[in-house]
């Protein structure tokens, strides 16, 4: 039995070049193995497997806030719902996981030999986001210092963690 299962010539449209794509027989542990990546991705599974429970729970955590309570609680004509207190819920708890993920994090990039990648850690800008629309200014300041702490300041906005945290200040002191 051949490896190959089917050609298809694809043509791309910036190089004007035929490539073949070939499906394969070969699973992703035969792939690793043919490569001699398997001690690599040994290393990367006993990481994986070591953070398991923490990881998973961060990403539901993060998946049910970012695409099921946040934008209920915020859509909301009361801010004081049932979402938003799910999200404030869920993002205490996944602030609590953040240790784990960081260390998860720093084991994987050397057990896949990196130099660095950033890690998005996501459910804190909805924790605070949430906390400030409910005008929690104080709880929401704690909240950014504790990811300041943790060296998480990337939320995804121009300044970060570190600018969202001075604009609730002056929100606070006004």
């Amino acid at each position: 039995m051949s490896l190959f299962k089917t050609k298809k010539p694809l043509i791309t449209i910036r190089q004007k070049k035929k490539y073949i794509e070939v499906e394969t027989n070969i699973s992703l542990i035969d792939e690793i193995k043919l490569y001699g990546l398997e001690k690599k991705y040994n290393k990367i599974n006993a990481v994986d497997q070591k953070y398991e429970k923490y990881w998973k729970r961060h990403y539901e955590i993060l998946n049910l806030i970012q695409f099921d309570y946040y934008p209920k609680a915020i859509n909301s004509k009361n801010i004081f719902n049932d979402y938003a207190f799910a999200c404030i819920k869920l993002g205490y708890e996944d602030l609590s996981l953040a240790p784990y993920i960081i260390q998860w994090h720093n084991e994987k990039i050397i057990a896949e030999k990196r130099n660095h990648y950033t890690l998005g850690y996501g459910s804190h800008k909805y924790l605070i986001k949430i906390l400030e629309k409910q005008e929690k200014y104080a709880e929401a300041i704690d909240v950014c210092n504790k990811y300041i702490e943790l060296n998480l300041i990337d939320d995804g906005t121009k300044g970060g963690i570190i600018e969202r945290k001075n604009r609730i200040t002056k929100k606070l002191n006004k």
